[in-house]
């Protein structure tokens, strides 16, 4: 990303500010050039006249005040020590500045004073916004304005903008505007890996390729369409969706980590070099650390454009996230003033992760966009003994990248837009093994998700029970959840509480029903003393209207397994 200091100390903004400086300077000196002392009416000027005239103002976002300094449209927030340098810079170049800047010392609280800042005039432009139908992307040579509703990309000079432009999010290149033609959305999902150029484009759809059982590697041509559209879902700086993008291992397995397979090219070297970005530790987002995540978003600054959560661990804590996905997104700095982004203006959030995200439910789904992704450059760099910079003619986004290349990654970047502007999230490519090893992570056991499986499989249509107790028959006791699963997972140990959470998942993913039309958590008893256990009467689809035996007692309040166990042994 370009530098944003290198704006405000550009040889024609200085001079600019050094005319404006003696059209109306803010001190007084005699013919022999001493510098008076700086009055009321001085201190007036440098703050009505001299301060604008430099650019300085300040910006109000939601309820707070950001010094900013503005240059044309462009803007960049500001600290009092960006503020000092600057002044200090311009009065060393101009005659007897040395001089005035002596008198601005000696009254430094009028002059230099960080309580200054809050005093600086408030500007009435606001900052440019993207909006549902409109992307607007910033380059040296002008802004690209991408519009879906007249299927357009523009690029406008600066001075044409009805709106402030943040310095840090103009990148360092230069756009061809040649370089889109006509957008052709078939032309942009067919794959064109054995063609030559667009390297970056080529690097995405290799991400979307399987292997089979031949070895050869077939392009999914759906799962591109889900990476496309979440790359220019990302780009897109309006929450349209309120979702994160999440990339995860196509081929992940139980208890491993593999990784290297392209995922961080994508989410943070690519966009690193397309928006203002930030990237966070993921393993610092954990329910087993529960570091707390008062300063999670500490580094962001109201220019900030794209978070990226990069390498979540097995208990990635997403429900934590849950409120700045859909809600406005509060940043408490440790050494600088909280401000708050709205809902729909916050930085897009991406998740990298060699694991399944732990969660169930329309809390978790609805919030997410997922993109599975393939071991292609793992396997050829482990395996083949290739490396991507092998494949690719050298490594992306390094300094040996040369024109050509940048100008085809910005062209993809814009088409990536326009493909989600005309598209949305779209949700496709993400099969059945991934929601088998997110169901696997769950329960915490590929086994006994098997073993699950297996006990619903064989007692559909039948009644069971939470355990074994006195005066059940054998036929009863075969259909007992715990004893079951004691039986078959050979010496493996689990919770009553894991395994009763687990059966729900199990039945929910297989399709499978429990107590369908029953209130609350109903009870059977047996033997002489009429001890009850918690009964589960299972049912599918080709057994929908199986009902338990009549003696079945129904709590009038939902209470957990290991209560109604204490009960029962109490009224015993």
């Amino acid at each position: 990303m370009n530098n944003p200091i290198r704006v405000y100390y550009n040889q024609d903004f200085i001079a600019s500010c050094i005319k404006s400086l003696f059209d109306k300077p803010f001190w007084d000196e005699d013919s022999n050039g001493n510098v008076h002392k700086l009055e009321e009416s001085n201190r007036l000027t440098y703050l009505s006249h001299t301060l604008p005239s430099f650019g300085f103002f300040n910006l109000p976002i939601g309820n707070k005040l950001t010094p900013i300094q503005v240059r044309g449209n462009i803007a960049r927030e500001v600290s009092i020590k960006d503020f000092r340098e600057f002044v200090i810079y311009l009065l060393n170049r101009v005659p007897n500045g040395n001089k005035v800047l002596d008198r601005m010392t000696m009254q430094y609280s009028h002059f230099f004073d960080e309580k200054l800042l809050t005093s600086l005039r408030c500007i009435e432009v606001e900052p440019i916004k993207d909006v549902r139908s409109t992307a607007y992307r910033y380059y040296l040579n002008g802004v690209v304005k991408v519009s879906s509703k007249s299927d357009s990309v523009t690029l406008l000079p600066y001075e044409e903008l009805d709106g402030l432009v943040w310095a840090d999010r103009v990148i360092d290149r230069v756009f061809d505007e040649g370089s889109i033609g006509s957008f052709d959305q078939d032309s942009f999902l067919n794959d064109i890996t054995n063609s030559p150029g667009n390297h970056f484009h080529k690097w995405c759809q290799n991400l979307c390729k399987s292997q089979d059982h031949t070895g050869s590697w077939t392009y999914n041509r759906n799962r591109f369409k889900a990476l496309a559209s979440g790359f220019g879902y990302l780009l897109h700086q309006y929450w349209g969706d309120h979702k994160c993008v999440i990339f995860m291992d196509e081929d992940m397995k139980e208890g491993e980590a593999n990784g290297r397979t392209g995922k961080s090219v994508v989410l943070n070297d690519a966009l690193s070099h397309a928006l203002k970005s930030e990237v966070i530790d993921a393993k610092t987002v954990s329910k087993k650390k529960n570091l707390g995540n008062q300063f999670l978003f500490n580094f962001l600054t109201p220019s900030t454009q794209y978070v990226c959560f990069d390498d979540a661990c097995e208990d990635f804590d997403f429900s934590s996230l849950f409120s700045v996905i859909t809600g406005p997104l509060q940043v408490n700095r440790k050494y600088g003033t909280m401000f708050q982004f709205s809902k729909n203006e916050k930085p897009k959030m991406s998740i990298s992760s060699n694991h399944p995200i732990i969660g169930e439910g329309s809390s978790y789904d609805d919030r997410q966009h997922l993109v599975a992704v393939g071991g292609f450059y793992r396997v050829h760099k482990m395996e083949l003994g290739k490396s991507p910079d092998k494949l690719h003619g050298g490594y992306l986004f390094d300094e040996e990248w040369g024109d050509e290349n940048w100008k085809e990654f910005d062209s993809f970047c814009v088409k990536a837009l326009l493909y989600y502007l005309h598209n949305g999230l779209v949700n496709t490519g993400i099969g059945d093994k991934y929601h088998l090893n997110k169901l696997n992570a769950s329960v915490g056991s590929g086994t006994l998700v098997s073993t699950l499986h297996r006990f619903l499989e064989n007692n559909v249509g039948k009644e069971t029970y939470s355990h074994y107790v006195d005066g059940m028959n054998d036929d009863e006791k075969d259909r007992c959840l715990r004893d079951f699963v004691e039986d078959h997972l050979n010496g493996e140990t689990y919770t009553p509480q894991q395994i009763t959470n687990g059966l729900h998942l199990v039945a929910k993913h297989f399709s499978y029903n429990i107590n369908v039309g029953m209130k609350d958590r109903p009870q059977k008893r047996f033997g002489a003393d009429r001890k009850g256990v918690n009964l589960y009467v299972i049912t599918d689809n080709k057994n929908p209207f199986t009902k338990p035996s009549v003696d079945v007692v129904e709590p009038q309040f939902p209470v957990s397994d290991e209560v109604l166990e204490l009960f029962s042994g109490l009224s015993k």
